[in-house]
């Protein structure tokens, strides 16, 4: 379950222009969230770099692999062939663009007990029965699913929020001025 709780005034000072753009409530929907990224690629250090600066409570990450020469040209997020794992290098590299947001390295992957700390769960460059299991998890729990993944210049990305989720579209009604 996520407990809101109120922005302080450092953080509405630093999230300004998204409680401009999309509200207070939407903010503190954000600064609740608990998030579980898995992998820490190209794609995944896009997504974690958008994330911490969002402003969610925390980003916990999650890629076993260990960094290599070639990785590191690749992947901003990854400075140095550590020999580490991706998730290990990665995070004091985003913890450094928001320090209001808790970020951590995680060394096992989701079950049954350890989902229940997170409200959305994102699963980048997997493979469909990975995604089909994690989803199924996040289902059973009430965890929002996120996968998304890239080949070249193809991509997708796929988003389930759970049946009680509900998205309503209200068309905008444009008038015209008549031109005479």
């Amino acid at each position: 379950m996520v407990t809101m709780k109120e922005i302080t005034e450092d953080e509405a000072e630093v999230y300004d222009r998204q409680i401009r753009l999309w509200g207070v409530e939407a903010q503190q929907h954000l600064r609740a969230a608990n998030v579980y990224v898995k992998g820490v690629g190209a794609l995944g250090a896009e997504i974690c770099k958008n994330i911490v600066l969002s402003g969610v409570n925390s980003l916990s990450l999650y890629d076993p692999r260990i960094v290599g020469e070639d990785d590191v040209g690749t992947n901003f997020l990854l400075r140095s062939s550590t020999g580490k794992s991706f998730a290990e290098t990665a995070y004091p590299n985003l913890q450094i663009l928001n320090p209001l947001v808790k970020v951590e390295y995680v060394t096992e992957e989701l079950s049954d007990a350890s989902i229940t700390n997170y409200s959305v769960v994102c699963i980048t460059d997997g493979t469909r029965e990975e995604y089909e299991h994690v989803n199924e998890l996040c289902r059973r729990h009430g965890v929002v699913f996120l996968a998304s993944g890239t080949w070249g210049m193809t991509g997708f990305v796929f988003q389930d929020c759970g049946d009680e989720f509900k998205f309503v579209s209200q068309p905008k009604v444009i008038s015209s001025a008549k031109v005479t």
